[in-house]
């Protein structure tokens, strides 16, 4: 799932006259009024237009190699060293815009499955991309590591919300299921109900197509 973060206030400065009239017979002088408002620039872990066009540069170098079956270690070593230069965030969200499509291309999977490895890698203990490298281990049919990994997802997501998260839920329910262990394949499908009567899960459309994969998934 997409990590996210908040902004800090800003803060800036301006100057404007006002006028007043002392006591007695002066004539009105001429003060000024100060106000401050403090401007911190953020990183959110998004990237500007430039870096964004290298990275699609990388990106379409790296899936027209998967595409031609071709394996060139040195290309290989490049392109490790290009997803080492990308921020894990950036590299997690742009993983979750693939994996979260049930009909995501099998190039664009794999590739995504990588990105979110890499992520993992650096922040071993974030529910937010395990989740997103679960969901590309079941995308991928990596039925087994899917569950190991989504469970330490749910577990991690559980310390802040007792009743875990719907993307979890979902993915937990159609892995279970395609291992035929129906009975806690049905469990999370439960859960996932329940979630989803919560507004705030309800009205996120990630979470509507979630819900819409199982159903779908659980009626054949």
């Amino acid at each position: 799932m997409p990590r996210k973060f908040s902004w800090l206030p800003t803060l800036t400065a301006s100057f404007t006259p006002r006028y007043v009239t002392p006591a007695g017979l002066f004539e009105p002088s001429k003060s000024w009024r100060a106000f401050f408002q403090l401007e911190v620039p953020i990183f959110d872990g998004t990237l500007g237009p430039t870096k964004r066009a290298r990275i699609a540069e990388r990106e379409t170098a790296r899936l027209r190699l998967d595409a031609n079956e071709a394996w060139d270690p040195a290309m290989a070593l490049r392109i490790a060293g290009q997803l080492r230069d990308l921020p894990h965030q950036e590299l997690n969200n742009m993983a979750w815009e693939v994996v979260k499509r049930p009909q995501a291309d099998a190039d664009h999977l794999k590739h995504a499955l990588r990105q979110a490895s890499s992520a993992c890698r650096r922040e071993p203990d974030s529910g937010a991309y395990l989740n997103t490298l679960g969901v590309a281990q079941y995308r991928v049919g990596q039925y087994d590591e899917a569950l190991n990994t989504l469970r330490r997802s749910d577990a991690l997501t559980r310390e802040r919300a007792s009743d875990g998260s719907p993307a979890d839920a979902a993915f937990l329910a159609m892995t279970l299921h395609r291992l035929g262990r129906m009975d806690e394949a049905e469990a999370e499908r439960s859960r996932l109900l329940e979630l989803m009567k919560d507004p705030a899960h309800a009205g996120d459309e990630d979470n509507q197509a979630f819900l819409a994969e199982v159903e779908a998934l659980f009626v054949k």
